[in-house]
């Protein structure tokens, strides 16, 4: 039985493809190693493509090419820019950098009231289902009342991002921050 393998050359370009001989015993593409008809061009990778008997590929790395990073080479993670997401007042939090039109605030205070007391009645009052928004912003002295629904864009990285939406697509969730 026989394998395909792609060889690279060091630079880690593209070199050609080959069909190997399949060791006695061997269990998955790793196993190609033992291969008597195994070879690199240079010091370049060696890849056994997906084929059968096995479902999965496998890649012999470079020792000393710079094309594939060594096991130990460490990648720092990028943390993607923040960015503007279009959403209600009622989603925005304390800490929250909001953008209404052109104009850009930090929020220095978020609340969201839920039901008042319907109080028509003075001797039954009644709960008063609706919502109220006030938000006090940084560079404002007072609190300054939004409608719920109304439109805002919310400056958000990843974790804000995961926040606003377990605020938007779970119900009866109350997240803090």
């Amino acid at each position: 039985m026989k394998a395909k393998v792609i060889l690279f050359k060091e630079s880690g370009k593209y070199y050609t493809e080959e069909e190997w001989i399949v060791p006695d015993g061997a269990i998955g593409p790793f196993d190609m190693e033992r291969s008597p008809s195994f070879r690199r061009i240079g010091d370049g990778a060696v890849l056994v493509v997906t084929q059968e008997p096995w479902g999965y590929p496998h890649l012999f790395p470079s020792s000393t090419g710079s094309f594939w990073p060594s096991v130990d080479t460490e990648i720092e993670p990028v943390e993607p820019a923040p960015e503007w997401i279009p959403a209600e007042w009622e989603y925005v939090l304390t800490g929250d950098h909001v953008r209404i039109g052109q104009q850009e605030a930090d929020v220095a205070d978020s609340n969201v009231g839920m039901w008042h007391v319907d109080n028509t009645d003075e001797y039954r009052p009644k709960r008063w289902d609706h919502k109220t928004v006030t938000i006090k912003l940084t560079h404002l002295t007072g609190r300054l009342t939004f409608p719920p629904g109304g439109p805002v864009e919310i400056l958000m990285n990843r974790e804000r991002q995961a926040v606003f939406l377990l605020q938007t697509q779970l119900d009866a969730t109350s997240v803090q921050k």
